[in-house]
């Protein structure tokens, strides 16, 4: 989610609660659109799941759509 997290202050709080960032990729840059520097959209998932893919969805119409990029993660059970 678009959490603007910078300092990943969410992280420890969610890890607590057996979440893990899936997204701590640097092709999980998403700010801003037009040149992604920064990780502030965030994918948790649950111990349940492996992280296959995270990544930021970098095409044309995403990038005009929000001052964010979306990212896409897939997830496998365990």
């Amino acid at each position: 989610g678009d959490s603007n997290d910078r300092a990943d202050k969410l992280d420890p709080i969610l890890s607590t609660a057996g979440f893990q960032n899936v997204s701590r990729r640097k092709e999980a840059r998403t700010f801003p659109a037009f040149a992604p520097m920064l990780r502030l959209d965030k994918v948790y998932a649950s111990s349940h799941f492996k992280v296959k893919d995270a990544h930021a969805v970098r095409d044309d119409i995403s990038r005009i759509c929000s001052d964010h990029l979306p990212l896409l993660a897939t997830l496998v059970t365990k």
